[in-house]
């Protein structure tokens, strides 16, 4: 029986399609290398030092006969998207022990596509990740055909939220590669989903294009640019023009500054030179912020947005060292670049559904948080909480919601049956990152079985902390957190 009946037999006839028609010719295309002028560029060296070669097409026949021979069983009992998570989980595992290469390959192969199945976004990612980690492969092509047959399947909401955002930080890593092409390929497959989410999303996406297509311009201004450099290092405008695609389109600011402070415009020549003389504190820092902010306002586009992400990167740093008045302009002007791409949406989603927590302690050995918090199921220990943390001063659980958002509203389900009264100091912070600094956002007025929070001034976070205030054990039966979520919207790389 050939490789493809193989996989229809399993009723595999969709990831069929992606390794048939992907793998061996996909995988072969060129790597992201640094070119010797300097900017990002395709090359025809398909590996880097210690990975494995793709198996040839026979070796990879045999190994994936294997594979469904030893996952025979496990395959046909896969069903929900717990049962095949947990067999991408194991697959993937178990490829790490594997010696024989092929074998290897292919079982990570079908991790992929139990996953594709499970319709989980992330973990068909993250198992290419850990596929490029050990094969020379392209990753970037990998990943588009993945998710474009994973879009096809997409049913809920949540689901479909998840990919966009996803895919937008995919896109954004394509571009910041120079890989235009697949960053084209993934914003068309997210236009659509992000209109049946909400059709102000879908708009949103389509700025995303336009933003691609800008970058893919000034990839090819620079690298005119960078010719002319070659034999005038010092000539303005072409540092211009490549300093703002270090800076903009790449994220290279280490580099691109330094061309920024040689170019021909006199407002970003000033600001990067600063920058590059060095910051002393956390006040020159914000100082550095605040004039990158004011020049990424005059601009348009995709340079008044880095601009912009860059100074809030710097006020990022900044602010555990700032006070008053500068540290609220900096907390807001971080919190302004989530709501400022986010307020165009316009119906409040559930945002905590594919959410993550942590809690400050658990009570017994043997307990783990449960997903069901979150995930809208709820309980789970007793029909009664999803954690139990033990006796102790002011307990807490921490929610990641995986990117920033403006939280608007929390419904919270106090635990069932006995012990309810323990709750009763319940409060609310939000966040940008996980270690704070924490705003209070909600308390509760006392015991109740749930409480119904409605946030008056919607506040820009990526964490919710969820804590009591004195010296009690903590327990839950359901959190929901409601919002507009930012698709893509992440704090700014450092």
């Amino acid at each position: 029986m050939g490789f493809e009946s193989r996989f229809i037999r399993l009723g595999f006839v969709r990831q069929a399609v992606i390794v048939l028609c992907g793998m061996l010719v996909l995988l072969a295309r060129p790597g992201i290398v640094r070119s010797e002028k300097g900017l990002p560029s395709t090359s025809s060296e398909t590996g880097e030092a210690g990975k494995l070669p793709v198996p040839d097409a026979a070796a990879l026949k045999d190994a994936t006969r294997l594979v469904e021979d030893v996952y025979k069983a496990e395959f046909a009992r896969a069903k929900t998207v717990e049962e095949l998570l947990s067999l991408s989980k194991n697959l993937v595992e178990s490829s790490a022990s594997e010696t024989d290469r092929g074998r290897q390959f292919a079982m990570l192969v079908a991790a992929r596509e139990m996953a594709v199945r499970a319709r989980d976004t992330d973990v068909v990612l993250a198992v290419i990740d850990g596929t490029a980690k050990t094969f020379q492969i392209d990753a970037f092509a990998m990943k588009v055909q993945a998710l474009s047959v994973l879009s096809k399947s997409l049913k809920t909401s949540a689901e479909k939220l998840k990919f966009v955002v996803a895919a937008n930080a995919l896109t954004d890593s394509m571009v910041e590669a120079s890989r235009f092409d697949t960053a084209e390929q993934v914003c068309g497959l997210t236009v659509n989903l992000a209109k049946d989410v909400d059709p102000a999303l879908g708009r949103n996406e389509l700025s995303l294009i336009r933003q691609v297509k800008e970058a893919k311009a000034l990839y090819a201004e620079a690298t005119r640019a960078t010719d002319v450099l070659s034999q005038k290092p010092n000539d303005p405008a072409a540092n211009l023009v490549v300093g703002k695609y270090r800076c903009f389109v790449a994220n290279d600011w280490a580099v691109g500054l330094g061309l920024l402070s040689r170019g021909s415009v006199e407002a970003l020549r000033k600001v990067a030179a600063k920058e590059l003389a060095g910051v002393g504190d956390a006040k020159e820092m914000g100082g550095v912020a605040d004039d990158w902010w004011a020049a990424g306002a005059k601009l348009p586009g995709i340079a008044g947005t880095r601009m912009q992400g860059h100074a809030g990167s710097l006020y990022q740093r900044a602010l555990p060292d700032l006070t008053g008045l500068a540290k609220s302009q900096a907390q807001n002007r971080i919190a302004s670049l989530i709501t400022g791409q986010t307020r165009t949406v316009g119906d409040v989603t559930w945002i905590s559904q594919a959410a993550t927590y942590t809690v400050s302690s658990m009570d017994r050995p043997e307990r783990k948080p449960l997903p069901s918090l979150l995930n809208g199921k709820g309980g789970g220990y007793d029909d009664s909480f999803a954690f139990h943390t033990m006796d102790e001063e002011h307990p807490f659980i921490i929610i990641d919601l995986g990117a920033a958002a403006r939280v608007t509203r929390m419904e919270i389900v106090n635990r069932r049956g006995s012990n309810g009264g323990r709750a009763k100091t319940l409060t609310a912070w939000a966040g940008l990152t996980n270690e704070g600094p924490w705003t209070q956002i909600w308390e509760a007025k006392g015991e109740e079985a749930e409480w119904d929070v409605d946030i008056q001034e919607a506040v820009a976070a990526r964490f919710v902390k969820l804590g009591l205030t004195e010296h009690v054990a903590f327990h839950l039966f359901s959190v929901k957190i409601m919002g507009v979520a930012g698709a893509g919207v992440s704090l700014p790389k450092r």
